[in-house]
């Protein structure tokens, strides 16, 4: 059976392939990076009271998209937990980090019929959480739809932190695949270094390889 997520990989008795498990445990990571990122631009772009013209619309001094991105009640949008904020009009409304996580959270523990802890609740604490549930997820048929929602939830986050992500090198040149190659760092067992991974078939450059894949590009 093949991952239901890449759809390429063949995964046994799960429904996840292990790389596709690790870039969502990856993007779980980063998420809580990226709260703490926009918690400290939420504020006004600019200061000052000074005097408005007749007319001017009072607007919120913050950044509204920010301070969604951070309110636990703006949830709307999930998919997995089947969240859905009614304010939100948007097509792809900016969703809560803390809200989606602990939405997602709480569906996993009835799931498995764990009770949910008391309080509040923290960020820390839910993906926290979701990391050590990520195993079991990837044996249920709806891992896809978890994979998507919080790839979704990153790209949003990613965004408004201004981490741009990185431009493409092209398309891969393994024969039948379609994927494009962005540029990553590779672990080896000589350490890190700089190379780069195709989106589809996962397959890595370095050295000669991304020689060859940019003649592949220069030529096609």
């Amino acid at each position: 059976m093949l991952c239901l997520i890449c759809t390429d990989r063949d995964v046994g008795y799960t429904y996840a392939c292990d790389r596709c498990v690790d870039d969502t445990r990856r993007r779980l990571r980063e998420l809580e990076q990226y709260a703490l990122v926009l918690t400290l631009t939420a504020g006004p772009l600019r200061a000052g009271t000074s005097r408005r013209a007749p007319g001017y619309t009072s607007r919120s001094p913050a950044r509204d998209d920010v301070v969604v991105m951070l309110d636990v009640r703006s949830a709307g949008g999930a998919s997995v937990h089947r969240l859905h904020d009614p304010r939100d009009a948007d097509e792809q409304p900016y969703r809560s980090i803390l809200g989606s996580l602990a939405g997602i959270a709480d569906w996993i523990r009835e799931e498995q019929q764990v009770t949910r802890p008391s309080g509040p609740p923290q960020l820390v604490r839910e993906v926290g959480y979701l990391l050590g549930q990520l195993a079991w997820c990837a044996q249920q048929q709806w891992i896809d739809e978890l994979a998507d929602d919080i790839r979704e939830l990153h790209a949003q986050a990613r965004q408004l932190a201004g981490d741009a992500p990185p431009r493409p090198l092209g398309t891969c040149i393994v024969v039948g695949c379609t994927g494009t190659v962005y540029p990553v760092q590779l672990r080896t067992v000589e350490g890190i270094h700089d190379g780069a991974r195709c989106s589809i078939c996962h397959r890595t450059y370095d050295g000669l390889d991304l020689v060859r894949l940019r003649v592949a590009q220069e030529a096609s």
